[in-house]
């Protein structure tokens, strides 16, 4: 609960300062996941077990690259695994090394389609890659 609220907290900061996060770009799914390029940065989601379980926590791996293909070592990292009218499991990242990023999100106890969204904090800018169609076991 707490890391959603602080999830929550940066984006309304964001918004109060003007800034919506970019979610612009295509979505690919690729053999080891999900990738979306938002204004030049690409971010590639992993989920561990893929499909994710409804009863069991989920690993998620994020890498984050720039325009110029250099890692991002400095962003904020949020991941959010939701389904409509559902609760949604929401976990903060921690940069593990060359911009991966790991959490581990809690069991929603939902089976279905949920979206699951990268929320990314970097150079007072957010960021957001939403993936949609995600089928929970």
């Amino acid at each position: 609960m707490m890391l959603l609220a602080l999830t929550l907290l940066i984006m309304a900061l964001a918004t109060a300062c003007g800034a919506t996060p970019s979610t612009g770009g295509s979505i690919t799914s690729t053999s080891k996941g999900y990738m979306k390029i938002v204004d030049g940065v690409q971010i590639q989601a992993v989920l561990n077990p893929n499909p994710p379980q409804a009863s069991q926590d989920d690993t998620v791996e994020v890498t984050l690259t720039d325009d110029k293909g250099q890692p991002i070592t400095d962003g904020r990292v949020a991941v959010t695994l939701s389904a409509a009218g559902m609760s949604s499991s929401v976990a903060t990242a921690q940069h593990k090394a060359n911009g991966v990023y790991t959490a581990i999100l809690k069991p929603t106890g939902h089976k279905g389609t949920h979206s699951f969204t990268v929320d990314l904090q970097w150079q007072n800018k957010p960021y957001q890659a939403k993936f949609d169609d995600i089928s929970v076991q």
